[in-house]
């Protein structure tokens, strides 16, 4: 079976740090207690499997406590939070916030609500599919290869009727 590694953003002598595997989030998180999920330990290891127990999305979602940073004497630093999703074997980190206290919570929990909602309608058969960070190379590549050789203002032009298209076919494959 692969592993997959969790991440540990922090330093090692960071603290609190922690990782939770996220099942559920309520509908206004105001706190830790109300992303729902296991804990797991930052920087280690788990088998992919682990990722997806029953009742948890098919997509893992991670939020890692990296730590407080920061801070002088009685004046407290900022914890980092930081919120994760699994894109083959590697995570993506989707949003990070800070605060003194669970003011975080505001800033990640609806992302966290929408990448959950997101999770729940998409299938195991994503992962076959390459990773979005491979797919944005292979554009980057190919973009290169054609904006280089050409002016600055030629350039604009090329980019102009590929937004364009792009934008045509975001609109494609919308919902209606």
């Amino acid at each position: 079976m692969d592993r997959v590694k969790i991440p540990r953003s922090g330093a090692r002598n960071a603290t609190p740090v922690f990782a939770k595997l996220l099942q559920r989030v309520t509908a206004k998180p105001e706190c830790g207690f109300d992303f729902a999920g296991t804990f797991l330990k930052p920087g280690g290891a788990v088998e992919a499997s682990a990722l997806r127990p029953p009742g948890f999305p098919t997509v893992p979602l991670l939020l890692e406590c990296a730590g407080v940073y920061g801070g002088k004497g009685h004046v407290r630093g900022e914890a980092l939070y930081i919120l994760w999703r699994l894109d083959g074997a590697n995570w993506v980190e989707l949003a990070r916030a800070k605060s003194q206290a669970w003011e975080w919570s505001l800033d990640l929990g609806p992302i966290a609500k929408r990448a959950l909602e997101e999770s729940s309608t998409r299938t195991l058969c994503v992962e076959v599919l390459p990773s979005l960070a491979h797919i944005e190379k292979r554009l980057q590549a190919a973009l290169d290869r054609v904006l280089t050789p050409l002016a600055h203002r030629d350039q604009r032009r090329v980019l102009a009727v590929i937004h364009d298209t792009l934008a045509t076919r975001f609109c494609a494959c919308a919902e209606d």
